[in-house]
């Protein structure tokens, strides 16, 4: 049978142990939804028992792993001292204590300031990336700037559907082309972002483009595609490699991580293909589901 994340953090018998020897409060749900019990979990917990109840999901999840690549599993008691160990050098560097009114004050111009370095570091690891790529990766890389494509998917976890949805802007930052489609199933949202990927390079490729910059915005998509090193072992993999493959053949292609804010037209088109069963391309007039952000 097909796991989910519910089971495989919180209610199998494995995962269950070790939740009922952590003595933290867990939250009781009808239903089988993941982020409805972690929202649960999020109102009953003061912050250092999120941040050990974040820990032990962390720790289930390397466990699980383990038994899947190692053929090791480790024993519940095990599995929390880990989580614990976690939690306290997080405290630790995050300085976190009870929370009283200024320290939950100070605690939140902490969190903003780690949220803010975090993304300069994620901005100038993609930069250096991309440098990367334009210095290794390309063949006859042509002087005038390059063309841009959003690309994103759709997924709707229920029933594993999945869409694509990409635009094409020229040099100057001018409309060229879209396009989206309805894609095969997927087990993830990973897997769809990764076929969209895939599918988008392809419609390029096909429209005769040789020089791009492909943006999305799931940033370990961007990190599997500029990092030739990992190997993905699941069934992502071939998605990746396919990927990979695509880019390989353009003269240059860089991919870059930006913001889901930045990516609304691409996940507009992604969208709206739920409602379509075949392939839409819109060249030089742009679709109405996004001619109005033009």
């Amino acid at each position: 049978m097909d796991e989910d994340t519910m089971h495989a953090l919180v209610t199998c018998g494995y995962a269950s142990s070790i939740w009922a020897q952590s003595h933290l409060p867990i939250p009781m749900i009808a239903t089988n939804v993941f982020h409805t019990w972690f929202s649960e979990l999020l109102n009953i917990l003061d912050t250092n028992q999120i941040v050990h109840a974040a820990a032990i999901l962390y720790h289930i999840w390397r466990a699980r792993n383990g038994a899947v690549w190692d053929a090791c599993l480790p024993r519940p008691r095990k599995v929390l001292a880990l989580a614990e160990a976690t939690a306290l050098a997080w405290q630790r560097v995050h300085h976190t204590h009870p929370q009283t009114d200024q320290g939950a004050a100070a605690q939140s111009s902490a969190t903003a300031t780690a949220v803010t370095r975090q993304q300069q570091h994620y901005n100038t690891a993609n930069a250096v990336t991309a440098m990367g790529i334009a210095q290794e990766g390309a063949r006859n890389e042509p002087a005038e700037p390059r063309r841009r494509c959003y690309v994103d998917a759709g997924f709707m976890p229920a029933t594993g559907r999945a869409t694509v949805g990409a635009v094409l802007f020229d040099e100057e930052g001018g409309y060229v082309s879209a396009f989206s489609a309805p894609l095969s199933d997927c087990l993830s949202p990973l897997m769809a972002e990764a076929i969209a990927c895939k599918e988008a390079l392809s419609w390029l490729w096909n429209r005769g483009e040789r020089s791009v910059h492909i943006l999305t915005d799931c940033l370990t998509l961007q990190q599997y595609l500029t990092n030739q090193a990992i190997t993905v072992r699941t069934y992502v993999g071939y998605a990746i490699d396919a990927c990979r493959a695509c880019i390989i053949s353009f003269d240059y292609c860089s991919v870059n991580f930006i913001p889901r804010s930045e990516n609304y037209l691409a996940h507009s088109l992604a969208a709206t293909a739920f409602n379509s069963s075949t392939i839409m391309y819109s060249d030089d007039v742009p679709p109405d589901s996004i001619s109005e952000y033009l």
